[in-house]
């Protein structure tokens, strides 16, 4: 018989950055019926995830009007434009004290569904290890899982670089988890990948549980 753990989850969506290589607010454009931050973070609360919080920091104000209904915290990243190290460091810091597991979200990936979701958290609670990602055709994905004893040294996190070295670090203390769809690697770094996922919106006429 597989022993499953009890883990409280605290999912963190890093959503500060300025887009500078997008040439704007990539986060906040349209997509389907809302914008791409806003279908992120339903496709997370609709998981098991326990807790949401966003990391915010460029056009917060927009970003807090957006989500304002949803059952989300916003924390502010005062240190956003330093890079996406800082934005991981600052939402660990406000995950609760129940807290065993962080999930770690880019906010421009709105097309990984809940179920996608709940298959990793799901994965994490029956694995001995304490980092947990999901991989495609042998290329490593988001969300990343980790152990709550990872906290201090993911909020020692700085500059533009993430939480690559302590994956790199632990390689022991790794599980990876085949997926059966590329979302988990689908992210908005051009204008051409923006409107692949606008017509993968438009074909399927959501984001789907794939």
């Amino acid at each position: 018989m597989t022993f499953q753990r009890k883990i409280f989850f605290s999912a963190i969506i890093l959503a500060a950055g300025q887009s500078r290589r997008f040439g704007e607010q990539k986060i906040l454009l349209p997509l389907g019926k809302s914008t791409v931050i806003e279908n992120t973070v339903d496709n997370i609360c609709k998981s098991k995830v326990n807790e949401v919080i966003v990391v915010s920091g460029y056009e917060t104000d927009l970003l807090d009007e957006l989500l304002k209904r949803r059952k989300t915290r916003i924390v502010f990243n005062k240190n956003y434009f330093v890079g996406i190290g800082s934005s991981i460091a600052c939402g660990v810091k406000f995950i609760s004290e129940e807290s065993n597991a962080i999930v770690i979200f880019l906010a421009d990936q709105p097309l990984i569904s809940s179920s996608i979701i709940n298959k990793l958290l799901d994965s994490y609670t029956i694995s001995n290890n304490s980092i947990l990602y999901p991989v495609y055709n042998n290329k490593k994905g988001h969300p990343v899982i980790f152990s709550v004893k990872y906290k201090i040294e993911l909020m020692k996190l700085n500059g533009d670089r993430g939480a690559k070295k302590i994956i790199k670090k632990n390689p022991e203390d790794i599980t990876e988890i085949n997926v059966s769809t590329d979302e988990i690697l689908k992210d908005i770094d051009t204008l051409e990948d923006y409107n692949s996922l606008s017509n993968i919106k438009k074909r399927t006429n959501y984001l789907g549980n794939v």
